[in-house]
């Protein structure tokens, strides 16, 4: 008889995605199935549309200071009209940059301690002992947050570098930046049943490795639909619960274990 960890080898790259990238979805289903978890998942959902709001509040302050402040000083003229788009573009950029750093860190500290309230609650329903389960820490919030932060900053900044090679560098560096980031949102997903799992940072990139078509797929839709206004933060709530339900299926002993370790180790 074949073992679940076989069965699971034995399904197809594109069918793996393919449930990586319904999970959401089926999240979605599950939360309206039990709405009672809506208590919780509505927490997240509303902080992540306030941040939103705040940090779009700042790029519009931005510009109209950009617009009273700045735009009087240049001079007339072609030179002036090219003077000032450089700076605009150069300023654009730089505050684009910052709010979305602003944007991701408050994301991950404050919406992710949320979503970890609602993840345990869905892991309690799917029937996964209180005592082999821990709280998720701030401290582990603030620095993964950071962490994440960085890796998305150097990923995207380095795959800027692949437009400088003729001809394909283009298509390389969308292909990067698409694969890797993929991979770290479908990895911010699934993270919440291995964190509340206590499992090491070690043990989570194994897990993601050994499931790494499920991970892109979640990651490639969260990264399509997250960041959309409006539907992102209602589609981000529901991509948890659906991490966590591909988990019970892809981890049969889900529900058992020994005590769990400490995730900062």
């Amino acid at each position: 008889m074949a073992t679940a960890a076989t069965q699971i080898d034995a399904v197809p790259w594109s069918h793996a995605f393919g449930r990586g990238f319904a999970a959401p979805w089926h999240g979605f289903v599950y939360l309206c199935k039990q709405p009672t978890l809506w208590l919780y998942g509505i927490v997240p959902v509303l902080l992540n549309l306030v941040i939103t709001a705040f940090v779009l509040a700042i790029l519009i302050a931005a510009a109209v200071a950009f617009q009273v402040y700045l735009h009087p000083i240049f001079p007339e003229g072609w030179w002036g009209v090219l003077l000032e788009c450089v700076t605009a573009l150069g300023l654009l950029v730089a505050a684009g940059t910052l709010a979305f750093v602003v944007w991701m860190l408050l994301l991950g500290i404050l919406v992710g301690h949320s979503l970890g309230l609602l993840a345990k609650r869905v892991e309690l329903q799917l029937g996964t002992p209180a005592d082999q389960m821990r709280d998720i820490p701030w401290k582990y919030q603030i620095v993964d947050s950071f962490r994440d932060v960085g890796m998305l900053l150097a990923i995207n900044g380095g795959s800027l570098l692949l437009h400088l090679i003729p001809l394909l560098g283009s298509v390389l560096g969308v292909g990067v930046s698409l694969y890797f980031d993929s991979l770290l949102f479908g990895a911010e997903a699934f993270d919440y049943p291995l964190m509340l799992r206590g499992k090491r940072r070690d043990e989570k990139w194994k897990f993601l490795k050994a499931h790494q078509p499920y991970t892109l797929g979640l990651g490639f839709v969260t990264l399509l639909v997250g960041l959309v206004p409006l539907i992102g933060p209602i589609f981000m709530t529901t991509a948890v619960v659906g991490a966590i339900l591909l988990y019970h299926e892809l981890e049969p002993t889900a529900r058992q274990g020994g005590v769990p370790s400490d995730p900062e180790a």
